[in-house]
Parts: structure tokens; sequence; C-alpha cells
């Protein structure tokens, strides 16, 4: 019988929301803009790390105990191709009529697009993108169980992405200002599976490993108090980032990330609420339905010219909507998409 985590699945659908109200900006102009900052940067952010992560740590259970993960790996890549490719083909001709209607030429837009394209996908897609990338990346140190060695150099190529994101700063009046800027100008971000999904996949890997080998059978209490003290520390990291400025990209990502998404996952892997297993799998269908379908749905809601909170509540309530006709429905390839 296939264990449910519930307390992973509710995490799933809470931090689905969170991308949902990140992208709608749902506390602009109804709370303070230090309480908007934190909550965005405190709360929100933790959601695609976390994502990645918990990608991982299933990924990790498929490779447990097989000798050919080459295998494991290119079914995972598979079932990720299927809404990139399927969502990509939405989301491309909204992004060029988005870039055309704000001024650029119909060239410039499709010159955009394929940069788009190649490095960072819109429509919430890079992490998809960036989930294959990295999936691909881990494999030949998946092959000759070097996974600590890929976790060492995850975390270099992790440490260059901070330079193109909320650590810029650090790059001021160094030979490295004009390698981030460069590198920025072509690939658009450094949010993509060779700096950030490379590592965090690896984590949740890695995490996997040690479940399985009893090394996480910790008392709940004492790896909530380790959440604790790397929140705390996360949330001092977050003050003294803006306090430095210049951020570049989205501003999202946090050298403490890596730290306290792996201890909130252990958390919510221990965590069982009370849901039934049948509640607990919808939740992890509609997280995945949700998250793929919001960026589109928006792309039409914020044609109303309503407010903030107003697309949030419909880009919910409209994705709700579509992934509840076809999980009831069950018609293929819809249901298989969305899940």
């Amino acid at each position: 019988m296939k264990h449910t985590y519930k307390g992973i699945d509710c995490a799933k659908l809470f931090f689905c929301l969170c991308i949902i109200a990140v992208h709608t900006g749902l506390t602009k102009n109804i709370l303070p803009t230090t309480l908007t900052y934190m909550l965005e940067k405190g709360v929100f952010r933790m959601a695609v790390p976390y994502f990645f992560v918990v990608s991982g740590f299933f990924l990790g259970k498929k490779l447990k105990g097989c000798d050919n993960p080459k295998r494991v790996v290119k079914k995972y890549v598979r079932r990720l191709l299927f809404p990139l490719l399927c969502f990509s083909a939405i989301n491309i001709p909204q992004s060029v009529i988005t870039l055309y209607m704000g001024g650029s030429t119909v060239t410039d837009a499709l010159i955009k697009q394929v940069q788009f394209i190649i490095f960072y996908p819109r429509g919430a897609l890079w992490y998809i993108q960036a989930s294959i990338i990295g999936a691909l990346l881990l494999l030949p140190f998946l092959k000759r169980k070097r996974l600590n060695i890929a976790l060492a150099l995850g975390t270099l190529g992790y440490m260059f992405a901070l330079l193109c994101n909320n650590y810029y700063f650090v790059t001021e009046g160094t030979f490295l200002r004009t390698v981030v800027d460069t590198y920025m100008s072509v690939c658009l971000t450094a949010r993509n599976g060779v700096f950030v999904g490379f590592l965090l996949l690896g984590i949740g890997i890695k995490l996997s490993e040690l479940q399985a080998n009893g090394r996480l059978n910790w008392s709940a209490s004492k790896w909530i108090l380790l959440l604790l003290t790397a929140y705390v520390a996360y949330l001092a990291e977050i003050i003294l980032v803006h306090r430095a400025g210049q951020a570049l990209d989205d501003g999202a990502l946090y050298i403490t990330h890596i730290v306290l998404i792996p201890l909130l996952f252990i958390c919510t892997l221990n965590w069982q609420p009370r849901v039934t297993e049948e509640r607990s799998m919808s939740m992890r269908r509609y997280s995945t339905g949700m998250y793929l379908l919001h960026r589109p749905v928006l792309w039409c809601v914020s044609m109303l010219k309503a407010t903030p909170q107003q697309d949030f509540l419909l880009t919910v309530f409209i994705c709700f909507g579509i992934c509840n006709l076809v999980y009831r429905w069950k018609k293929e390839p819809l249901y298989s998409l969305l899940q």
C-alpha cells in the first residue's frame, strides 16, 4: 500500500497558495510595507525551495534499492516534460502578447521569448525546467554513489546564484560584478537547474537516504527547536540583506534556505495532521494542478483590472474549479497533466 505523507501534502497546498499570493501581490495596500515585505520573504518565498526538496525526497525513494538510476531519472524527466511542454504552449503566446502590449516590437518580443524558453520559462515553469536539469546533472553522481560530492558542488553553485540575487551587493567593486552582470544579461536569472535545482533536489535525495537509514528518528521537539532556531536566523538574514540593498532578480534566494528548508521538510515529514488519506491525496493533487494553472489563469484575471486581493481570490477559485472538474471526470490527458 502506498504511504501517504499527510504533513507534506498539507504543506504543499499551503505553499501553492503562497506562490499564488506572491504572483497576485495579495498583501499589497492592505498591510504596512514592512509587514508585507517580511511576510513575502519570510513565509511565501520558502515555497519553491520546499517543493524542490519534496521532489528530491520522492525521487530518492524511487532510487532506493534501484540498480539503474538512469531508468528512474529518465521516468522522472519524462513525467515533468509533459506539463512543461503543454503549459509552455499556453504561456509562450501569452508572454509574447504581454511584451508586445508593453511596448516591445514583435522582433524584440520574440528574441526575449527565446531567452525565456532557454533560460527562464514563463508561467512559473522555471521550477519544472530546473527540476529536469537538476535531476539530469545529479544522474552521474547517483550512478557512482557520490551524492555528497554533488551536494558540495551544488553548494558552490548556489553561492553564485546568491550573487545573482540577494547578495549582488557583495560583488560591488570586484571583477565578480562584471561576471554577474554579463551572465544575467544573457541568462536572465540564476534560479535554474544548474545553480538551484541541482542542490535542492540533491538535498531531498539525501534526506530520503537518511530517513531510510533511520537517521531522522529524533524526537519531534528536537526537530522543531532546530527549525525555530534556523527560522530566527532566516529572519535576521532577511533584515540584513534588505538593509544592504542591491538585490537582483526576485530577491528570493537566501543562505539560510539550505538549512531551514530541509528542517522544515523533516518537521512536515513527521507531522500527521488529522485528515483522511483521501483528503490528503486530494490536497496533493490540487497543489500540483493549481500551481500549473495559476499563471495562465492569472493572466486572464488581470485583464479585469481588479485589486490584488480580488485577483488572488478569483485565481484560486478558478484554478480550484478547473482542477475539481478534471479530477472528477478523470479525462485524459488532462487528468494526468494536472496531478
